[in-house]
């Protein structure tokens, strides 16, 4: 066991030590606390279920644990200070545990507490968990392995996912094939979502919007990130008779790198903007390599172009592979940029359909726009369980 494995292993043992005394305290068993990417703030499915949450006015106690207090929420959300001694008294206190992933904010599990594990992704281009063990810390595998056990219910929005799900995650609970509640909001895009990402970086209303929102590595190379983004627009423009603004999204692993690709007039930097899903359903054209968001634009029919500069580089080195390869991609596919404009000007709407159709129906996909719903149906007969208990 390496020293950094050892240091993780007691930090781990040390927290839920010194939070025991906590779990002296009665559940609330309508208390719900929510953790995003172990503390990164307000949004992915936690944010949607917390939403339909408040706008049913379900009777429920809702607590974030966030690294920034200051970040907007609802005002029915408490905030409270990751890693704090108060997260751990909310953890150990609260009936319902949802999270986004494993690491996190994790007292003793009690018997009455429920943990709902909503991942943070789709149907995935990338390898994980114990396909790519090799690629992954000890710690971060031991730990895993650890909430994996105590995890009670696990959502998918396909049956290819919910089959990934048993191969590759440390899990062999129930899955529920709801749906997923980021991609909701994709389906229920609102005008006043549309409005607001428009208004956010002082875009003319009139213009559509491409997102350009590529993944991290393990080795950076902003390189990989930069081509004629203006270029881009205008030859949109050409094809689809639409004025394009860009927004460039680098993933929250490589956004210190945003500085360096000196984004020229029009083209505006939405990588601290703090809900991926905006974005998305506000955006007409996604451009990305690796990110699973292609698969949820897919979902909903929006175009996406995979540019992909560094692939041969990236499955050998970086990841040890890719549940698909490029070809059995069925969006248009390019590693430079004379071929992303030739893929610009050849698109065929009728083809891209008809692509998207086969591929997603070969996938078992769940088309839903309510999963929200269905997900909080879920928690309350697990809370009508606990109360006969």
């Amino acid at each position: 066991m390496s020293f950094r494995t050892q240091l993780s292993q007691l930090k781990w043992d040390t927290y839920s030590f010194l939070s025991f005394p906590f779990c002296l305290f009665p559940i609330q068993k309508n208390k719900i606390v929510f953790q995003n990417f172990s503390g990164r703030g307000y949004g992915d499915s936690g944010k949607y279920i917390a939403e339909y949450i408040i706008n049913n006015n379900l009777d429920y106690e809702l607590v974030w644990l966030c690294d920034d207090l200051t970040e907007p929420m609802p005002s029915k959300i408490k905030k409270v200070k990751f890693e704090s001694a108060r997260a751990y008294y909310e953890m150990a206190t609260a009936g319902i545990w949802i999270s986004n992933v494993w690491t996190g904010v994790y007292p003793h599990k009690r018997k009455e507490q429920f943990f709902l594990q909503t991942w943070h992704a789709s149907i995935a281009f990338k390898k994980i968990e114990k396909s790519v063990e090799a690629h992954l810390s000890s710690e971060y595998v031991r730990t895993a392995k650890r909430m994996g056990k105590q995890c009670d219910l696990l959502i998918s929005n396909a049956t290819w996912l919910t089959n990934m799900y048993k191969r590759d995650m440390w899990y062999n609970g129930e899955i529920l094939e709801s749906g997923l509640p980021r991609i909701d909001v994709l389906y229920n895009t609102s005008k006043s979502i549309t409005k607001s990402v428009h208004q956010h970086f002082h875009i003319d209303e009139e213009k559509a919007i491409v997102l350009y929102a590529p993944t991290f590595r393990k080795n950076e190379d902003f390189e990989n990130y930069k081509f004629n983004y203006n270029l881009c627009c205008r030859l949109l423009k050409k094809k689809f008779g639409k004025d394009y603004a860009m927004l460039v999204r680098l993933h929250p692993n490589s956004a210190a790198l945003v500085d360096k690709l000196a984004l020229p007039d029009g083209v505006y930097d939405a990588t601290n903007y703090p809900d991926m899903q905006y974005l998305l359903a506000a955006s007409d054209i996604l451009i990305t390599d690796y990110s699973s968001s292609m698969f949820e634009m897919a979902i909903v029919k929006k175009i996406v172009f995979i540019f992909a500069k560094d692939y041969n580089m990236y499955i050998k080195k970086d990841r040890g592979g890719t549940h698909f390869s490029l070809n059995e991609l069925p969006f248009p596919i390019c590693q430079n940029e004379n071929e992303l404009w030739q893929l610009i000007d050849d698109f065929s709407a009728e083809e891209y359909n008809q692509k998207l159709t086969s591929f997603l129906s070969s996938l078992g996909v769940i088309y839903s726009n309510n999963s929200a719903k269905q997900i909080v149906d879920a928690i309350e007969e697990r809370r009508k369980q606990t109360k006969e208990m």
